[in-house]
């Protein structure tokens, strides 16, 4: 009696190592899961991208809210800029990842004899978020695109953008003017 059990044992023990390995075979023939469809949406569909394809980079709600808070120490609450830094940041916080509101940080960091120059991205990628005293309009639009080609220009030089960077900038550009026309 006590062979059949030792038998009955390792017959199941050899049973069970076969079901593992077959477990995990089929396991890892299996396909990776598939990415969600608004993720899938994003990569086919670059226009709708707010980083044109990861060449802008977009503050995170903690990040920007750190820079408020460095310049709050500085220019004190009560300063304007401040102060439209916190609606910025509480449109922000109510947009909640959903990315219908974004804030830019500088790219392209280009020097002149005097200032170095961060190029702002929201003027191409949501030039209607743009602060500025002007009114958006094609003509004004036109302005900004011949100062950003300047920009980019130099910036191609510097080697911190490829050209084929700068043409999908001045690309959305395009569209944008087309959209304002």
């Amino acid at each position: 009696m006590l062979n059949y059990t030792k038998r009955n044992f390792a017959a199941t023990g050899i049973m069970c190592l076969v079901l593992m390995s077959a477990g995990t075979t089929a396991y890892g023939a299996a396909s990776a899961p598939q990415p969600s469809t608004v993720q899938t949406q994003a990569a086919q569909n670059p226009v709708e991208d707010p980083t044109l394809g990861g060449l802008f980079e977009l503050y995170t709600l903690e990040e920007y809210e750190e820079s408020v808070n460095q310049i709050k120490k500085y220019m004190g609450a009560d300063h304007e800029d401040v102060k439209a830094m916190e609606a910025d940041l509480a449109k922000l916080k109510a947009d909640n990842g959903k990315g219908e509101f974004v804030i830019y940080k500088g790219a392209f960091m280009v020097s002149t004899e005097t200032t170095i120059v961060a190029f702002n991205p929201t003027i191409v990628m949501r030039p209607d978020l743009a602060k500025s005293a002007e009114e958006l309009t094609a003509e004004n639009y036109k302005k900004d695109m011949e100062e950003v080609t300047k920009l980019l220009d130099q910036a191609v030089k510097d080697k911190t953008v490829t050209s084929e960077q700068k043409e999908a900038i001045l690309k959305k550009m395009n569209e944008n003017l087309a959209s304002l026309n």
